[in-house]
């Protein structure tokens, strides 16, 4: 049966209107999305007594202080912008990740995010702030006769002052009952800008550091076994690329210490300077093994006699 120009439109007209619907709801989709993610920093930290661990980067908003001037009563009463692309300095703006990676810089990066404890309980957590190379932070505490209490510390002060010995920075805080805090955070570093804040209830802190000591001497040991091996080698077989190997991985492997905050807190705890030096050191140590163990391992100076003086 031949079918009409009518239905045909018909057709036509219901296979349009249900792409039109599709993406309108893509559209929605998409803003609720986007909208979710501007307001989330908003919202408080809720603690209560079935508090899991989180990251708490999409309840931060953040300032920048490019000439750290300012100080804790002028960053109270700076504006706050929903946008967080915006390029102006000197106010508010939200998170929209887990934590701020901000690069090479020496500008001053304040924090603040509310803390919302809604049981009957008081409830004690830890504050950590999971990268250590950074030279100084400061946490003010609001008290009830609005002043603040800080906390000062970094990879610029003896580990000994640390309130929580460990290799990240930790600050044990309570939450009393029914009870509602903001928190503000100064960062300042020579270095890389990278502020990773961790919420922890209650036992949840000691329970992650065992099992991430069980991981770090594993993974450390086999490091440790490997360099002994390169140095047995050289001994035994009379070959100095094997030095090289093990030179290569021991500097590799108190790079890796330091950055994760190890070296400060048992090889050189009040050594100030040598932590401030370390990183980039060890690192370029390790590299310089590499190149020599290269050079020898390609025969550079048969084979790329340029490159061989180069190096």
């Amino acid at each position: 049966q031949p079918v009409s120009s009518m239905q045909i439109l018909q057709q036509y007209n219901k296979k349009a209107c249900i792409r039109s619907n599709a993406l309108l709801c893509a559209i929605v989709s998409c803003l609720l999305i986007a909208f979710s993610m501007s307001t989330r920093a908003s919202e408080v930290v809720i603690l209560d007594e079935g508090s899991q661990s989180e990251p708490l980067g999409y309840y931060m908003e953040y300032l920048v202080d490019p000439e750290g001037y300012l100080n804790i009563e002028d960053v109270k009463k700076l504006p706050f912008s929903s946008t967080p692309e915006a390029e102006q300095h000197n106010i508010w703006k939200p998170v929209d990740d887990d934590s701020i990676t901000a690069g090479f810089t020496q500008s001053v990066y304040w924090v603040r995010f509310t803390v919302q404890n809604i049981s009957n309980n008081p409830i004690p957590w830890i504050l950590e702030m999971a990268y250590s190379p950074m030279d100084s932070i400061e946490l003010y505490q609001k008290t009830p006769k609005g002043g603040f209490i800080v906390n000062k510390t970094g990879d610029t002060v003896p580990f000994s002052q640390r309130e929580v010995a460990y290799r990240n920075f930790a600050f044990p805080l309570l939450e009393v009952s029914k009870s509602t805090r903001t928190y503000y955070m100064k960062f300042r570093t020579n270095g890389s800008m990278s502020v990773q804040l961790l919420k922890w209830p209650k036992n949840t802190f000691s329970e992650s550091v065992d099992s991430e000591k069980m991981l770090l001497g594993l993974f450390y040991g086999i490091l440790a076994i490997t360099i002994f091996y390169s140095f047995v080698n050289a001994a035994f077989l009379k070959d100095i690329s094997y030095v090289w190997v093990g030179c290569a991985l021991l500097g590799a492997s108190i790079y890796s210490f330091s950055l994760n905050g190890l070296s400060f807190q048992y090889l050189w705890p009040n050594w100030l300077w040598l932590q401030k030096v370390s990183i980039p050191f060890f690192i370029n140590t390790g590299f310089l093994f590499i190149g020599l163990y290269s050079r020898l391992f390609l025969n550079l100076r048969h084979s790329a006699p340029l490159w061989d003086r180069y190096l």
